[in-house]
């Protein structure tokens, strides 16, 4: 089903398009606060405009300062949750048995761990080698390094790009399952400059080099994208695939760590599950 999904489907993804990013969208509220401030303070103002602009920047600070306090509370869960599930981690890594309750898989059907390996892709641009082998050498003390296939996509602006991967091929050709080196073309037809085609087109790669082998010893491939700056848990891929196998609904999930910002509070990974 996998082999078939990415000899059809893989191919007919149309690639990244247009200038506007979702994401921008957050930018309208504040234009809108400041063209109001600015109108009321330069422009002819009436009592009723002032009290309209007023009363919108009152509403619109209000609703933001909701969506923090919000956002701070889910922090503060999130937080309590991957204390208690590190501990979990550690202990159980240690025996070698899932920190996957028997109620959450009582009943269910499951995947043996030799059905299941990781496809991970970091990608990078102008980052320092140093960064970059970080990343690479958290993935390699990995419980789970023999099962997973590490694809490093770069651009092809990217600064010392012989010397990057030179080292890093050398570095960490035995360390996983897989290693490869992508070099993503520069003004692609129909592509916007950015993460997103990078990653695209190093997924495409993936799929064209390791497609026959991949799907010839394994069944189901978990994919996973980062940067050239994520540290992750040594259990991170361990604790992840065994949730992929426990979980029936696996073909639609997705599971997303939390990030911490700062290198010093540590990896960490505290699973949550998202029905795509």
């Amino acid at each position: 089903m996998i082999k078939k999904f990415f000899e059809t489907e893989v191919k007919g993804i149309p690639q990244g398009k247009g200038i506007l990013r979702f994401n921008l969208l957050f930018l309208v509220p504040i234009w809108i606060i400041l063209g109001i401030l600015f109108h009321s303070r330069c422009g002819p103002s009436t009592p009723l405009f002032a009290t309209v602009a007023v009363g919108l920047v009152v509403l619109l600070s209000s609703v933001t300062s909701l969506a923090w306090l919000i956002a701070l509370w889910n922090t503060a869960q999130r937080l309590v949750t991957i204390r208690s599930t590190l501990k979990r981690v550690d202990l159980h890594a240690s025996e070698q048995i899932s920190t996957v309750s028997q109620k959450e898989t009582e009943g269910k059907e499951q995947l043996e761990a030799s059905e299941v390996s990781h496809i991970v892709v970091v990608t990078c641009y102008q980052e320092p080698l140093s960064l970059i082998n970080a990343t690479l050498s958290s993935l390699a003390q990995q419980s789970d390094a023999q099962r997973i296939r590490v694809a490093v996509g770069f651009e092809e602006r990217s600064s010392d790009l012989e010397e990057k991967s030179d080292f890093l091929k050398s570095a960490y050709a035995d360390k996983f399952l897989n290693f490869v080196v992508t070099v993503h073309p520069e003004k692609l037809p129909g592509e916007i400059a950015g993460k997103c085609s990078n990653v695209n087109y190093c997924v495409r790669e993936v799929v064209r080099i390791w497609q026959l082998e991949v799907f010839d010893r394994f069944k189901h491939v978990i994919l996973t994208t980062c940067d050239s700056d994520n540290l992750f848990h040594r259990e991170h891929f361990r604790e992840l695939r065994l949730r992929f196998q426990t979980n029936e609904n696996r073909q639609n999930m997705v599971w997303q760590a939390p990030l911490f910002v700062s290198a010093t509070a540590g990896p960490c990974f505290a699973p949550e599950n998202y029905h795509r």
